[in-house]
């Protein structure tokens, strides 16, 4: 049986990371058509879903889906970057086989 190294599982895990994020950015995306979004690029309006009630009661369940995508997003993203830098730091040899 074949084991899976380290390097492995940090690649799944930034990939898992991207996909939760791509994830994120479509509920976003959703809500902004619904809830109408101001003109331009507004970073803060990206943060509101981890705040109750950010869009208003009635996207509510929107939100709460958006907000989950991100958390996962950022947990799967950041031990998947941790885990590469670590091994990078030790030495460990770091690729998919």
């Amino acid at each position: 049986m074949e084991e899976i190294t380290a390097g492995s599982v940090a690649y799944i895990l930034v990939v898992f990371g991207v996909l939760f994020a791509v994830r994120y950015l479509l509920a976003m995306r959703r809500i902004f058509q619904e809830v109408g979004r101001p003109a331009g690029f507004v970073a803060a309006d990206y943060f509101k879903p981890p705040k109750p009630e950010g869009f208003g009661a009635a996207m509510e369940p929107s939100r709460r889906y958006a907000a989950r995508q991100y958390y996962q997003a950022a947990i799967f993203l950041g031990t998947g970057v941790v885990l590469l830098i670590w091994l990078l730091a030790t030495g460990a040899p770091v690729g998919m086989g």
